[in-house]
């Protein structure tokens, strides 16, 4: 890729489109325009800073190129050029069939049907979710697999704790723990490790929703009753007093719980289209991962406590766009660990864009309160979240100094 003052021009690909998108030049005023070349055509001119080029030819390259005019009456000057290339045509895998045979009445548990779907799936393949509501427990996904989610189809979370078993290592509020596992869990928690999966996606115009408010209370009272079986009289007593300094009788108990997408130690993730909602806490929660790309989707979890939308943890060249947010929380926090195990790790949240997007409610945009590794290079513009408790919210408790 090359450019002139230009830090990110990037693209996501399927077999017949090309998504783009790139950052807001400094000097570009609210009349700012940009046309998309493709091989030297006019392909797409937008006011924003994405554009998405349908009915491309699979499996074929194109020189793309971005021109800009930064200001009224100004001259269209070239901003980046790249080469990009669409994906050959995938083998579709639906999980109706055999020898799967899921069931989408919305009864049915279909952990193991589809869990089989996505162990089977390769870089040539998409496991698909056709129309129904597919009931399902914890769901993993490996390097170079998809996960393909169609109108009207609904990968729908179980409310029973006892299905996101067994517990897996996670970080949930800056700390590392074990916890339930979360709906889709993408690659395995390693704060001393690399990135050990890549190239994942789940796409589709359908919908993955977690177990919502229900399935947070049944974690919480599943793990008070744990932790309470392990405790002497004194330990109860001890554990009674630190519950008195916290922010309700239910946050210790409340950590255990999974998110709805979890990524961990993993690169180029991308999520693209699907409604997610209602995890039994945050819903997009990428740990220790690099390049992590969301846009064209809806992200909602009104009736959840501690119901973020998308929250890049110790995470680097996160990109947010085009997307919709009704949370029962933060819309977006960028987090980085806590005191005093956060300063140890010591790995920031750095290069995280966020535009385009909005939000109907909830408390808008934070940085923290977890942030004890660092959080740098964080970029916002083009989003309405005038609707938000705060706005953008740099946060830390009075605990933390």
């Amino acid at each position: 890729m090359a450019s002139s003052g230009f830090d990110m021009f990037d693209a996501c690909a399927t077999d017949t489109t090309l998504t783009l998108f790139w950052d807001k030049p400094e000097s570009a005023d609210a009349n700012a325009a940009y046309t998309v070349l493709l091989d030297g055509v006019p392909a797409a001119r937008v006011t924003h800073t994405f554009a998405v080029l349908t009915g491309l030819v699979p499996g074929r390259g194109y020189h793309v190129e971005l021109r800009a005019c930064l200001s009224e009456g100004a001259k269209s000057c070239r901003l980046a050029f790249r080469h990009c290339h669409t994906e050959a045509v995938k083998r579709d895998i639906d999980v109706t069939q055999a020898p799967y045979c899921a069931v989408g009445d919305g009864a049915t548990l279909n952990t193991a049907a589809i869990q089989q779907a996505l162990d089977d799936c390769d870089k040539d393949s998409r496991v698909v979710i056709p129309s129904g509501v597919f009931l399902t427990g914890a769901l993993r996904m490996h390097s170079d697999s998809e996960l393909h989610v169609r109108a009207g189809g609904v990968v729908q979370g179980s409310a029973d704790p006892r299905d996101y078993e067994p517990r897996v290592w996670s970080r949930f509020e800056g700390v590392e723990r074990e916890c339930y596992a979360s709906l889709i869990n993408i690659g395995y928690l390693d704060h001393s490790a690399g990135y050990t999966t890549s190239n994942v996606r789940i796409s589709g115009e359908g919908s993955v929703i977690g177990g919502g408010a229900a399935l947070m209370r049944a974690c919480i009272d599943a793990e008070r009753q744990r932790m309470l079986a392990e405790l002497d009289e004194r330990g109860r007593a001890e554990l009674n007093a630190y519950i008195a300094t916290c922010e309700n009788g239910d946050t210790v108990f409340a950590r255990c719980r999974g998110r709805l997408v979890n990524i961990s130690n993993a690169e180029n993730v991308e999520l693209s289209g699907v409604t997610f909602a209602d995890g039994p806490s945050w819903n997009i929660h990428p740990i220790y991962s690099r390049r992590i790309i969301t846009h064209g989707c809806s992200i909602r979890s009104r009736s959840v406590w501690n119901g973020d939308g998308w929250d890049p943890d110790s995470s680097e060249d996160c990109t947010l766009f085009d997307t919709l947010f009704d949370t029962g929380d933060d819309m977006v926090a960028i987090k980085s660990g806590k005191n005093p195990e956060g300063n140890a790790i010591g790995r920031p949240a750095r290069r995280v864009r966020v535009f385009s997007c909005k939000s109907l409610g909830g408390h808008g945009i934070a940085l923290g309160s977890e942030m004890s590794g660092g959080i740098e290079d964080v970029r916002i513009w083009d989003t309405d979240i005038a609707h938000s408790r705060y706005g953008v919210h740099i946060k830390g408790t009075p605990k933390r100094g």
